[in-house]
């Protein structure tokens, strides 16, 4: 029911304002038409348009007699002031001559403005016969200069021939106007042709053998480049002629030279008028540049200004990108390596592009931000090569398992060296593979170990002979120290060393002294024992383990980029073109280390040992990064 009452609603609507133009107070009364039922509207739009009509061809069948009534009237009543017109103009002439009738003066009248009328018409004919044979005459000269390939000639009395043909005043659709039209047109499609063969002659451009030919002007025609740029507005050509000519020019020589990928890149030979591929080019930057410029010189030189204008914006759009992108960004270092080629590089752009410049050529704006953002270009290659370098050697796996070896270093007393002794420390460290002889030092006879350190120990490490025996060496204890204390000192550790705990420590010295007095050794022996407890000594502790194929690469790229950095920072004026970008290549390594850290996870799990060499090779990068950064604070530079 509430669909059907809206339908009525929507419908008696719709009718009032249809018939009267009233429309409801209150919209919001109205139901949405798209949940409305528009049948009944439309229906009821039908049927009061056909009462509308019905009524409509109701009054028109009662008023049609006084509708034709009035119409005859309104004739009658113009024709009476017409005639009224007719006899007031008669009634002045007749006052103003009033011994001529009325009728001679009418005839006399009419054949005045018949004779007017022919000597207008006359003066009409005559004027487009006149305006006509000019108008021939000059097509006529234009066929004449179109034989004697006098182009602008011919060019310049067609525009003349066309101004004549609008002046004459006809309609175009006489039978004269269509002729002279037609004849204009082939004469200037004739013209056409003839400026055409005159154009190919002055350009010519032999894609085959790499030759193009330019000439301002040639013996057996009368026509010059220069005047060409008058044919070619003429016939609106001057945009589709140059990208032609930078097509033929592309195919011809410069794309040939700019070639990349071929093996052998031919040079560019020029002369007056003639541009030629002869010989074998250099594939460096600097020749392709300098060729270039001897092309677009050349160019610049035989052409117009006219046509540069136009040869310009279709040339520059091709040549820029591909010089750019084929050419100058993989000329870019990654590194300080190859800067000085890349300096001339970019100094020799710029003077390509002064002279680009200087011959009137424009739209290479994005050669010269090239030139000019050069060191973000050169930082952005070495962000690349930083990244792609880690992406390569990530995807190449594990690789062979490398042994490599940890050192911890700490300083420790005497009481806590027997501390470690007393619980095990040292064959704990053993199971870790903190060294073989981490045991031995511990269980040395008392009297091997004081005549060990009696006699003065070389310094000795890890790759040194017979360390594995010395338990004190093992221990990373210097017994140069021990050889430089005070006699004192060297008398205590002597009387002390029945001590087996610090035997085993290397504190012992057989080379004793005995003095007179027995009393007085043992008050030496308890003063020196106090402060050799509290004296130290470092720890050496040393751990194997494998890492995999992944880390030292990627710590080789890090340290290399950072010793660009301090290149850069240290020797900036022989590097002054890159120099401002040293604190974007110290960012570099973070970049490094991050994509590491990303994707690492994935090429270690696809191992079967991947997470142990992932836990190592992290252990391995950090502890390789925290003594690159000692050594670097030490740096003077």
């Amino acid at each position: 029911m509430a669909t059907a009452a809206g339908s009525r609603q929507l419908r008696d609507a719709m009718v009032a304002f249809s018939l009267d133009g009233a429309f409801p107070e209150d919209i919001a009364e109205l139901p949405p038409v798209s949940e409305t039922d528009l049948q009944p509207t439309i229906d009821a739009l039908a049927k009061t348009k056909i009462e509308l009509e019905t009524q409509i061809h109701t009054i028109n069948k009662e008023t049609r007699d006084d509708v034709s009534s009035w119409v005859k009237n309104a004739k009658t009543l113009q024709e009476d002031i017409i005639r009224s017109k007719t006899i007031a103009n008669d009634i002045v002439r007749q006052s103003e001559a009033p011994d001529v009738s009325g009728e001679a003066i009418e005839d006399a009248e009419a054949k005045v403005d018949f004779l007017n009328r022919e000597v207008q018409y006359s003066q009409q004919v005559h004027s487009v016969l006149r305006k006509v044979k000019q108008v021939n005459q000059l097509l006529s000269d234009v066929e004449t200069a179109r034989n004697e390939r006098r182009i602008l000639d011919s060019l310049r009395l067609l525009e003349q021939s066309w101004a004549a043909i609008d002046q004459v005043g006809v309609s175009k659709s006489c039978r004269i106007m269509r002729l002279l039209d037609l004849r204009s047109f082939e004469l200037k499609s004739d013209v056409h042709d003839v400026f055409d063969h005159v154009w190919k002659a002055l350009i010519c451009v032999d894609v085959e053998a790499g030759r193009v030919a330019i000439y301002d002007s040639l013996d057996d025609e009368n026509m010059s480049l220069p005047d060409a740029v008058i044919g070619l507005k003429a016939y609106k050509e001057v945009d589709e002629r140059m990208e032609q000519l930078w097509r033929n020019l592309d195919a011809a020589i410069v794309s040939p030279r700019m070639d990349i990928t071929k093996s052998t890149i031919p040079a560019i030979k020029v002369e007056a008028n003639e541009l030629e591929l002869q010989g074998q080019a250099n594939a460096s930057v600097a020749a392709l540049l300098s060729d270039l410029e001897t092309v677009f010189v050349f160019v610049a030189r035989k052409l117009p200004s006219d046509l540069l204008q136009s040869l310009s914006s279709v040339m520059m759009g091709d040549v820029v990108p591909k010089l750019i992108q084929q050419w100058l960004n993989p000329a870019v270092p990654s590194s300080l390596t190859d800067m000085t080629n890349f300096q001339a590089m970019v100094e020799r752009t710029r003077t390509f592009c002064t002279a680009l410049r200087d011959s009137g050529y424009t739209g290479f704006d994005e050669l010269t931000d090239w030139a000019s953002k050069a060191p973000t270009t050169w930082l952005g290659k070495c962000r690349e090569y930083a990244l792609d370098t880690v992406r390569t050697n990530l995807t190449k796996g594990i690789g062979k398992p490398k042994q490599v070896e940890k050192v911890e270093k700490h300083m420790v007393s005497l009481s806590e060296g027997k501390e470690l002794a007393t619980t095990g420390a040292g064959a704990a460290a053993d199971t870790n593979e903190w060294g073989e002889d981490w045991g031995d030092a511990w269980d040395d006879d008392n009297e091997e170990q004081g005549a060990e350190d009696s006699q003065p120990q070389p310094e000795s490490g890890p790759d040194k002979e017979g360390t594995e025996d010395d338990g004190a060496d093992a221990w990373g204890w210097d017994d140069d120290h021990a050889a430089e204390k005070p006699r004192e000192d060297a008398n205590v550790a002597a009387a002390a060393a029945e001590d087996d705990s610090a035997d085993a420590w290397g504190w012992g010295n057989t080379d004793t002294t005995v003095g007179p007095d027995a009393g007085e050794r043992k008050k030496h022996e308890s003063a020196a024992g106090k402060a050799r407890k509290e004296e130290t000594r470092e720890l050496v502790l040393k751990e194997t383990y494998n890492i995999s194929s992944m880390p030292e690469p990627v710590l080789e790229l890090i340290f290399a980029i950072l010793e660009d950095g301090a290149v850069l920072t240290k020797d900036g004026d022989d590097y002054e073109l890159v120099s401002s970008t040293a604190p974007g290549l110290f960012s570099l390594p973070t970049f490094a280390l991050a994509l590491f850290r990303a994707i690492s996870p994935y090429f270690y799990f696809l191992d079967v040992g991947g997470n142990m060499f992932l836990y190592n090779d992290a252990m391995y990068i950090a502890e390789k990064l925290s003594e690159f950064s000692s050594a670097w604070k030490q740096r003077e530079n």
